[in-house]
């Protein structure tokens, strides 16, 4: 361990986590160069090598298979039936490769700094939220979303944001018994609801079961006051959903209804994946092998010229069976880091965003960015005191 072993907070901490509280930026174009959280990313990476003065990244299988996921992703540019979209979507993914692997790969941070780093994502969730309630726009049928400087955001995507500050709010109601934590779980939901994004209340579902379960793996057996607790927060949640759907516009309410999801489904996308697996059902061996080009699928789909609203699909029609098959190692590869770190926050938070992964074609999205990023420190701080532990006994 070198000196940012105490349990001081490091200019390097402190640069991230401003990058982080800055996620919202991501929606904001500046300079020619894309969104302005291009500029503020120059913080953390320029602390690393400018500062401290590193320059060894470790290799492991994280680093390793996401490296080697992003060459596959670079090499699908020779073949692609659009090498102007694949350039485009592939030097992004490389340079987010490169903040991730340095941020997260080549320094290491200390309990306190991640705990900072968990707050300041908590952080850029309440001021994405703060800010699309000063900056609202609701053109999209009633739907609430962000409008900047006339870039408006799609309504799911908005929602990858503010997942951490749900989940940490989430925490101290479970885990550290804080009664009215339970008020902003509420009002998080509340504006998911707003935003019309069923598949990002699915997400939130599935992060708070997932928050459960990693409490009750932790405490091995259930306490009486765990259970009340979450008892509470279900039985408010039920009393509270028909209320608060009643004060919505009724053409955002009605997408929350049985009858909806009955009649319309996936909103389309199932009629957009019947497509495109058709397409790839009828591709020659070298398609469905290597794919069209990584950013294609749109191209691609003569049904509708949309992405595919599901990543996994969008894999495999963009990089064919072997970028799948190194995509889903990848995601494999993370969760169970993740997993092993026995870390509810960055659990939860990933669990989410596969969720999200499902109905959305997250090709370059910074709260996953983020995520995995997140996944690489405390992953390597747990491995560095387990090396400790060991050379103490």
């Amino acid at each position: 361990m070198h000196e940012e072993s105490s349990q001081e907070i490091g200019i390097v901490t402190i640069c991230l986590g401003f990058y982080f509280m800055l996620m919202v930026f991501d929606s904001i174009p500046a300079f020619g160069i894309g969104s302005l959280l291009r500029v503020f990313v120059i913080l953390p990476v320029g602390a690393i090598l400018a500062i401290k003065m590193r320059n060894r990244l470790q290799i492991n299988s994280l680093t390793v298979l996401f490296t080697v996921y992003c060459l596959f992703l670079l090499f699908s540019y020779v073949y692609s039936i659009n090498r102007t979209e694949t350039f485009n979507q592939v030097k992004r993914i490389i340079f987010n490769l490169f903040i991730i692997l340095t941020t997260g790969g080549m320094y290491d941070y200390n309990s306190r700094e991640i705990d900072f780093l968990k707050k300041s994502l908590m952080v850029g969730g309440a001021l994405t939220i703060l800010m699309t309630l000063l900056m609202a726009d609701y053109s999209a049928g009633g739907r609430l979303t962000l409008s900047i400087n006339g870039n408006v955001q799609d309504q799911n995507y908005l929602n990858g944001y503010i997942f951490y500050a749900f989940i940490y709010f989430l925490e101290g109601f479970l885990e550290g018994k804080k009664l009215l934590m339970v008020l902003p779980v509420i009002g998080i939901m509340v504006f998911t609801l707003m935003t019309g994004s069923r598949g990002a209340m699915v997400a939130l579902i599935g992060i708070a079961l997932v928050q459960v379960f990693c409490l009750l793996r932790k405490e091995k057996r259930l306490q009486i006051s765990t259970f009340l607790l979450v008892a509470a927060g279900i039985l408010l949640v039920i009393f509270l959903y028909e209320p608060i759907l009643s004060l919505l516009p009724e053409s955002v309410a009605v997408r929350f209804t049985p009858e909806y999801i009955a009649e319309h489904g996936s909103t389309g996308r199932a009629q957009i994946w019947s497509y495109l697996l058709g397409r790839f059902n009828d591709s020659n061996l070298f398609r469905m092998l290597f794919g069209y080009g990584f950013g294609t699928v749109a191209y691609l789909n003569e049904y509708n010229h949309l992405v595919a609203h599901n990543l996994w699909i969008e894999h495999l029609l963009a990089v064919g069976v072997l970028g799948e098959c190194l995509f889903v190692a990848m995601q494999i590869a993370f969760i169970w880091a993740s997993w092993k770190t026995h870390d509810a926050f960055i659990i939860s938070a990933y669990v989410g965003y596969l969720i999200m992964m499902m109905s959305l074609s997250l090709l370059t999205y910074k709260p996953i960015w983020n995520c995995m990023t997140m996944i690489l420190i405390i992953s390597r701080y747990h491995r560095n005191m387990q090396a400790v532990s060991g050379e103490v006994l």
